[in-house]
């Protein structure tokens, strides 16, 4: 009696964390167009600087009220602090591929972080693809040279913006490996305000740097309401609720699957780029962006489990093979 209610329990904690996996890569999705707003107003550093740092001081505000959020005692801290310096890297690498190419074309480029991530599992977690999975990791490579070809004739997207994007794949690759192996160590709000606290020290060092000190390229900024709006937008929808809802799913979901649902990610940041941003699409894109998404759900497809399998599947560590 008490294995089935423990099964129970883990077939419930597993789909919540499906159900958060997927409106946290949802909520993701929106950033790339608020960043692009944002950017009208202030350049790739300054932009960041101030979600960040609206982001910890509105974390800061829900430990004032519960400071229970936090608890790192006995815990490693050198973990957490790579974990959270790896975020800054990726958001600055991200930002600034956004402000070199567009916001479709960037999210389709890291929409091929699920498949660096599978190869990766394969290499560190030991969780190895199929045949069909190799074959169909070649379709997002294809979709985004298709493009780029259609693209750079537009002039919207400049070689930079490609290379900066392609770092900001691996970094962000190397990050999901590392936050899943250490998942069970922290909770999912220490991951996230260690992200963002490392993110608003970085940037705001980084923004000051770039304009020389002028705190007036701050306070024009914030002074326009679409700026503020997209920012504090970006903060609470985007930075805290996302993150924390995928951080939580990281534990219960292995990299397969997680994987698999940032998909939504890119089909939201592609959809808001076109509607709401207006940004160039033919046919040959429309074509790149069919083959990007149908090659990354491909790949990070998981196969159904048989009925026999059903119940060990649901347990986290046996669906993880750790």
């Amino acid at each position: 009696m008490s294995n089935n209610v423990s099964v129970v329990q883990d077939k419930k904690r597993y789909y919540v964390a499906m159900f958060c996996c997927v409106m946290g890569n949802f909520l993701w999705g929106f950033s790339y167009l608020l960043t692009r707003t944002a950017q009208q107003y202030a350049i790739p550093a300054v932009q960041l600087s101030c979600r960040f740092l609206i982001t910890f001081i509105l974390m800061n505000i829900m430990l004032l009220f519960k400071p229970s959020l936090i608890s790192l005692k006995g815990k490693p801290i050198r973990h957490l602090v790579i974990i959270g310096f790896l975020m800054p890297v990726f958001y600055y690498l991200e930002s600034s591929g956004v402000y070199y190419t567009n916001s479709s074309f960037a999210s389709l480029c890291l929409s091929l972080v699920p498949v660096l991530t599978l190869i990766a599992g394969a290499l560190f977690l030991k969780e190895y693809p199929s045949r069909r999975q190799t074959v169909f990791s070649f379709f997002p490579i294809a979709g985004v040279i298709c493009i780029t070809l259609a693209n750079s004739t537009m002039g919207s997207i400049t070689s930079i913006g490609i290379f900066i994007l392609a770092i900001a794949c691996l970094v962000s690759t190397f990050n999901r490996i590392l936050n899943r192996k250490w998942a069970s160590d922290y909770s999912a709000f220490e991951r996230t305000y260690a992200c963002f606290a490392a993110g608003a020290l970085v940037f705001t060092v980084v923004a000051l740097i770039t304009v020389k000190g002028d705190l007036s390229v701050y306070m024009n900024a914030l002074k326009e309401p679409n700026f503020l709006i997209s920012t504090f937008l970006m903060a609470i929808f985007c930075s805290i609720a996302g993150n924390t809802l995928v951080n939580y799913s990281i534990i219960y979901l292995p990299v397969v699957k997680s994987a698999s649902i940032g998909t939504i990610s890119t089909i939201t940041a592609t959809v808001l780029g076109i509607v709401f941003l207006h940004e160039p699409i033919n046919a040959i894109s429309v074509i790149g962006s069919t083959l990007a998404i149908i090659g990354i759900w491909q790949v990070t497809k998981v196969v159904p489990p048989k009925k026999s399998a059903e119940s060990s599947e649901a347990l986290p560590a046996q669906a993880d093979g750790e």
